[in-house]
Formats: C-alpha cells, sequence, structure tokens
C-alpha cells in the first residue's frame, strides 16, 4: 500500500521552484549582481513554504549561480558559466575517463571547430592566436612549465572564440580549458617534444589565417597524433 504523497509533492515543488529561478537566472531575466527577492517576497509570489524557498536557494547557490551575502541577500553571480566549468571539471575528475578519451573527444570536435575557424576568424582572432603561440614558445625557451600551459590554453581558447558560434563556446571551451592542465603537466618536460608542438600548431594557426578550413582540420589532427600514442602507451603499461 502507498502512503502519503505529500512529501512527493513539496519535492516537486522545490525543483519547480529551483528549475524557475535557474531559468530565470540563466537567461538574464533576473540579471549578474542583481538580488533575489527575499525569502518572504518568494513565498507569497510562488505559493510555496519558506523551506521550500530556503532549498531552492541553497540548491542554486551549490552550483554557482548565486551566493548568500549577510546582510545583502541572495546575489546572482557575474560569471554563471564559471558554474558549468566548475561541474564539468568535477564530473571529469570524478569519472576517472582515460587520458586517451579525453583526448580523442577533443580530436573529434576541434576538428570541426578548426574548420569553422577558419571560416569565420576575424583580424583580432588571428592576433591572438599569433601571439599566444609566440608566448608559448617563449616559455618553451625559459622552460616555463606553467607559462606554456596559459599560452597553450589561451591559443585554443581563440580558436574556439574565432568560431563565433556561441553555444561551442560557452560548452566547449572549460572542457579545452581543464584538459589542457591535466595533459602538459603529467608530461615529462621535453622541450625538443614541445617545440614541435609548437611549430604544428604554427601550422594550424597559418591554415585558419589563410581561411583553408580541411588544411586546418589536417593540422589539427596532426597536432594531436603524438598525444594520443604518448598517452595510449602510458595507459598500456
Amino acid at each position: 500500500m502507498i502512503e502519503s504523497r505529500s512529501p512527493l509533492a513539496r519535492v516537486n515543488l522545490r525543483e519547480q521552484l529551483t528549475e524557475r529561478l535557474e531559468q530565470m537566472i540563466l537567461t538574464g531575466e533576473i540579471p549578474p549582481g542583481s538580488t533575489l527577492p527575499s525569502e518572504r517576497e518568494m513565498v507569497e509570489q510562488w505559493s510555496v513554504s519558506r523551506s521550500v524557498v530556503r532549498d531552492a536557494i541553497r540548491t542554486i547557490e551549490s552550483k554557482g549561480l548565486v551566493e548568500v551575502r549577510q546582510g545583502i541577500g541572495t546575489v546572482v553571480k557575474d560569471n554563471v558559466r564559471d558554474a558549468f566549468a566548475n561541474a564539468l571539471n568535477l564530473l571529469i575528475e570524478r569519472g576517472h575517463y582515460r587520458i586517451s578519451e579525453l583526448l580523442q573527444l577533443r580530436l573529434m570536435i576541434e576538428t570541426e571547430v578548426s574548420k569553422l575557424a577558419a571560416k569565420n576568424a576575424m583580424p583580432e582572432d588571428l592576433e591572438i592566436m599569433d601571439q599566444a603561440l609566440s608566448d608559448h614558445l617563449k616559455a618553451v625557451n625559459e622552460d616555463n612549465e606553467s607559462g606554456m600551459v596559459k599560452a597553450d590554453r589561451a591559443f585554443h581558447a581563440q580558436v574556439i572564440e574565432a568560431t563565433h558560434n556561441r553555444p561551442l563556446i560557452d560548452l566547449f571551451a572549460p572542457f579545452v580549458h581543464h584538459l589542457i592542465v591535466k595533459t602538459i603537466v603529467s608530461h615529462t618536460y621535453n622541450r625538443r617534444r614541445h617545440e614541435e608542438d609548437n611549430a604544428k600548431h604554427r601550422q594550424l594557426f597559418e591554415a585558419i589565417k589563410a581561411g583553408d578550413a580541411e588544411d586546418a582540420a589536417h593540422w589539427l589532427s596532426v597536432t594531436f597524433q603524438d598525444s594520443l600514442k604518448t598517452w595510449r602507451d602510458i595507459e598500456n603499461e
């Protein structure tokens, strides 16, 4: 015999309010920096209990969408994309995926990214990519690992930005940002290998600059081959 369903109704109210608040924040209906209505106001507006409101706020706070400030209230964070990035990074860490598998995913998606970047890149995109490659080579020559990570991130981030496809940028850039650190710092430092990587990335850049989508896809693939082989060898030891 099924007992009272009232607890389920309460959970549904909490979930409904949580989803509604998330939607309002993510669409900008409640803009960054603004304060959510008070508990009392939300109770009256949504015809729910204070406990439902508190549960919903705790949930969106745990997702990084808002922060509760003493004496001010619940404030919408300026960059809610960070919440997605943090959740994605946590998923990658807890998923215990093989790095070779993650690299394969990058290869599949970034091949198409490079093609779109070759078609849509603006002069300012190319300028940032060019500078990132120069910074990367400088860091390689100085044995500056953190500098290499920063420059490599900047280059790949700008290739993604150069697509000028907002969903692609929002959803894929955080994944690449996190994985670059994971793959670079896990390698034993090898200047020659990093110099070769820089040269391959330079070829990719030149293809994007020339607007040659197929050549860009080719060089994107080339930049991944050695890393894929290296990680497969490591994982199979």
